[in-house]
């Protein structure tokens, strides 16, 4: 597909054409400075559309396409890429393939509406653009180009939003002890809006640790109710006493209680256990922070 150049040399530059090259200039510069702030933030992308247009023996070029939108959401922003740099992506060409050269000019228009276009050497660019929602119309796309035959450049849409972050907490119980006669219970609440992942780690007196539980879930505002007697003879533990640790994970915001109680039991004139006093142990809660992708793998994410 050629499309032919309207404007003749020596001719005076239409003004409309002036004004929304200047439009598209602020608005990459005004782009350029929200991506310098963002730059902080954790992003995933996915890719919804990936073309190139090349220029033809006459010195123009057209491509048209048409591509669903695959990802939305209050959270999701659109970006559209040209790359006049084909070939700085060692993919991008075949070894044996000669890098073409660079467009002189290019016009991108997005669901009838133009959403880039410029006459000025650039490598790439970027432009937060608006896409059809997942589910409606196709999106469409037509790209012109002009510059020498054989030159070429790459357009792309990618939908793009905030990567999850995991955080994560530690609650520390200093000193805990479990026997026949006394009974240690956790309760951990998850008081968040995400599911925690969480596993209690058994410390001996000495520092050293004794053991560690499988990973378990918990529901957001549910509450996992454990009996450490249960859980370290589950383990196949000897562990009788020492602090242990509740290590959780969360992928987004969250915030875990966690709560423990010793339950002493004594032999009656009957010679039967019962129960004779209840207390809370203190807690040292540390949390929530980032986590690293790692450290929430080692918690089941």
């Amino acid at each position: 597909m050629a499309m032919k150049d309207s404007h003749e040399p020596g001719a005076p530059m239409n003004t409309q054409l002036l004004a929304l090259q200047e439009a598209t200039q602020m608005e990459s510069r005004r782009f350029r400075a929200s991506e310098a702030r963002r730059s902080v933030m954790a992003h995933e992308t996915q890719l919804q559309y990936s073309g190139r247009v090349i220029v033809n023996e006459d010195g123009n070029g057209g491509t048209a396409d048409s591509f669903a939108t695959t990802v939305g959401g209050g959270e999701v922003r659109y970006i559209l890429i040209v790359a006049n740099d084909v070939c700085r992506d060692p993919s991008a060409e075949p070894p044996d393939v000669p890098c073409p050269p660079p467009v002189d000019s290019i016009s991108v228009t997005l669901n009838a509406d133009v959403v880039l276009q410029t006459q000025v050497e650039f490598d790439r660019d970027r432009v937060e653009v608006a896409l059809n929602p997942p589910g409606g119309d196709l999106n469409t796309i037509v790209i012109t180009a002009g510059g020498q035959p054989g030159s070429a450049a790459r357009v792309a849409f990618l939908a793009e939003r905030p990567a999850a972050v995991f955080l994560g907490g530690l609650s520390i119980l200093p000193w805990a002890r479990v026997s026949q006669r006394v009974r240690t219970l956790l309760a951990v609440h998850n008081a968040g809006v995400a599911e925690v992942r969480f596993r209690i780690a058994f410390f001996n007196p000495d520092g050293s640790v004794a053991g560690r539980s499988a990973p378990q879930r918990v529901a957001r505002h549910a509450t996992l109710n454990l009996n450490l007697n249960e859980v370290s003879a589950a383990l196949g533990l000897q562990w009788t006493r020492g602090a242990v640790h509740v290590d959780w994970a969360a992928r987004g915001a969250a915030l875990v209680s966690t709560v423990a109680t010793e339950e002493r039991r004594e032999r009656n004139t009957e010679n039967a256990l019962t129960l004779r006093g209840i207390r809370t142990l203190p807690l040292d809660d540390y949390g929530p922070r980032p986590l690293t992708l790692a450290a929430a793998e080692e918690l089941g994410f």
